[in-house]
């Protein structure tokens, strides 16, 4: 099962949210990473 996770990054209501926005592989391999506290997008090819 590949995962895709949409996570937040940045302070909100006094929170602080590190993200990060990721492509995982069936096998647990990042495939693509938004770096940590950083703002972005990902793209991947998903066979």
């Amino acid at each position: 099962m590949w995962i895709v996770s949409s996570d937040v990054t940045g302070e909100r209501d006094q929170r602080i949210s590190y993200g990060p926005t990721a492509v995982i592989d069936p096998q647990g391999t990042v495939i693509a990473q938004v770096p940590l506290q950083e703002a972005g997008m990902v793209v991947a090819e998903i066979h």
